[in-house]
C-alpha cells in the first residue's frame, strides 16, 4: 500500500498505472488503449473468473445428476407403459422455477435456459 487519493487506498499497482506501467513486462503504453492492461494478471479478475469456472463446473455437475434421475424415471415410465414426455408436468416445473427465481436471471432468460434444459434433457435421454 502506498497511501491514500481521496480516500481510496493506492496500491502499488494503481501507481503502476499511474506511471503508465503495464503487465509483467515492465513496458510502458499509453492508458486508455486497448492493450493498456493484462486482465488475466489482475489479481480480482483472476478469482472471479475462477468462482465462474467453479459455478459452470456445478452446473454441469447438476445437468449431469438430471439427467441420471430423468434416465431412471424414463425407464420406470416405460416399464408401466407411461409416456415419457408430459406437458402439463414441464408447465407445471417452469411456473414452480419461476416462483422460485429471486433473479438476477429474467423471467424470459429463465424460461429460455429451463426450455433448453428440458430439450436437451429430451435429447440425452431418449
Amino acid at each position: 500500500m502506498l497511501g491514500l487519493v481521496r480516500g481510496r487506498p493506492v496500491s502499488h499497482h494503481d501507481e503502476q498505472l499511474r506511471r503508465g506501467v503495464v503487465g509483467t513486462h515492465g513496458g510502458k503504453c499509453r492508458l486508455g488503449t486497448e492493450a493498456a492492461i493484462d486482465p488475466s494478471a489482475d489479481p480480482i479478475i483472476r478469482q472471479l473468473r475462477e468462482q465462474v469456472s467453479d459455478n459452470d463446473r456445478a452446473l454441469v455437475e447438476a445437468i449431469n445428476a438430471r439427467l441420471r434421475l430423468v434416465a431412471r424415471l424414463k425407464s420406470y415410465k416405460d416399464s408401466r407403459g407411461f409416456d415419457f414426455v408430459d406437458p402439463d408436468r414441464e408447465e407445471w416445473m417452469l411456473r414452480d422455477m419461476a416462483r422460485a427465481n429471486r433473479g438476477p436471471l429474467s423471467p424470459d432468460g429463465l424460461e429460455q435456459i429451463y426450455k433448453a434444459v428440458l430439450d436437451l434433457t429430451k435429447r440425452e435421454v431418449s
